[in-house]
Parts: C-alpha cells; structure tokens; sequence
C-alpha cells in the first residue's frame, strides 16, 4: 500500500496547543523546549520550533492559583493556513496544581528544527548574551538585527512583512523602557541542538516595554539560541 503524507497532497503539516483555564499560571514546553509560559485563560500556542520525528512530547506544568475548574490543554494537527482537526492527538484536564504529558506522533525531522544549527555545548553562548543585552542597552539597532540574521533571513523566505517589522523592532530599540534580566540559566534543549536562557521567572534576557498612542507595546529577545556558522544566533524572542 502507498501511504501519502500530507505534505506529498500539498499540505504544509502544523501542530497546535488549545488550552483552556479558569486562571492560574502554567508553561508549556515541547520536547523540553519552552513554548509558552503564561495567564492567560484561553488560546492557542503553534508548536513550530522542537517537533521530533516520531513521538513527541508536551509537558503542562500548572499551578492554579486558587481557580476552581479544571484546566485544558489538547494537541491538534492540521495544515498551515487552514483549520486544524477538531480530534485531538492528545488531551488532558488538570486539576489543581500539577504536572501532565501530553503523547503525540509528527512527521517532522529534528533537522529542520533551524537550517544550518549544528549541535554545542554552550560555548561563548553567556558572552553571546552579555553583548546582545550591551547592544540593546546602547540602543545599537544593527548589532541586535546582526544577532537576529538567520532568523530574520527564514523570516523573509516565509513571506513575513519584513519591512513592518522592521520598523517596529528599530522603534522598540530606540524608544523604549528596557529592562535587561540577570542570573540567567542557559539550558541545552534537544541534545544541544539548540539552548535556552531565562531569568528564574522564565523571562527572556531583555524585555522592552513601549506606551504610545493609548497602547502598550512589548519585545523581547534571547529566549532560545542556535550555534550557526561558528556563531551564536537568537531564533526565539
């Protein structure tokens, strides 16, 4: 029998969390990779960075803080730009506080995780570090585009309004509030493959906060880095 994959009938495969909570605080990680940590009550989270071909897995840390219902969280598949299934892969329901895993199978080859990142041990990724927050902190706009580069470049292959973007990170960069995180905990993620740095609160290194025109604006940079070409490169805000 001939067993077609998704993307050999024209579909670009994507997985997704919806989660549902009646507050409290949790974090989601993929594979040991942090793909969101937060408040909120109700969303979806894409699973774009961490899938392994094979099994995978997500595990939902939560911590209820007092709310009364049980918590959701479900893995879906689907193709990009469309619906996913409404049948899930994979669910479960957290009561109180507690710690959950999440099972599920992906056509995804770790090699594709970022094009060109090559296994490290950590070397020079704290220096790496130290100077990405330097350049932030001296408002140097083309030394922090210089550390986004690969990621900018898949950015652009992909279709994304650059130019936009551009305009609103150089704005953030020049006017406003920073707020550079200390002791900083580096972590490898998929055997080294790539690494992940967060301040004790899961906050990435630098944060930027800018009010205008009634709104609140918000980048960050540093979560997660890749070692490409001898150099280590940000590929997570």
């Amino acid at each position: 029998m001939l067993l077609l994959s998704k993307s050999a009938l024209g579909c670009q495969p994507m997985h997704q969390v919806n989660y549902k909570t009646d507050g409290g605080f949790f974090d989601i990680r993929l594979n040991g990779v942090l793909v969101m940590a937060g408040d909120s009550y109700s969303g979806v989270v894409k699973l774009d960075q961490g899938l392994l071909d094979g099994e995978n897995t997500i595990t939902v840390t939560y911590d209820a803080k007092g709310a009364q219902d049980v918590a959701y969280f479900a893995v879906h598949e689907g193709c990009e730009d469309e619906f996913p299934n409404e049948q899930s892969l994979a669910s479960v329901e957290i009561h109180g506080d507690g710690e959950q895993e999440l099972v599920f199978n992906s056509q995804s080859p770790v090699e594709a995780f970022f094009p060109g990142a090559v296994i490290s041990d950590g070397k020079g990724l704290l220096d790496a570090v130290k100077e990405l927050q330097a350049a932030v902190q001296r408002r140097d706009v083309e030394t922090v585009f210089a550390f986004h580069e690969p990621l900018l470049t898949k950015m652009a292959e992909s279709g994304a309004p650059m130019e936009r973007i551009n305009a609103h990170v150089t704005k953030m960069l020049t006017e406003g509030e920073i707020t550079l995180m200390q002791n900083l905990t580096l972590t490898p993620v998929l055997d080294g493959l790539a690494w992940e740095v967060l301040a004790p609160s899961s906050q990435p290194p630098v944060v930027i906060h800018l009010e205008q025109d009634g709104g609140q604006y918000e980048w960050t940079s540093g979560t997660r880095w890749v070692f490409v070409d001898n150099a280590w490169y940000v590929i997570e805000p």
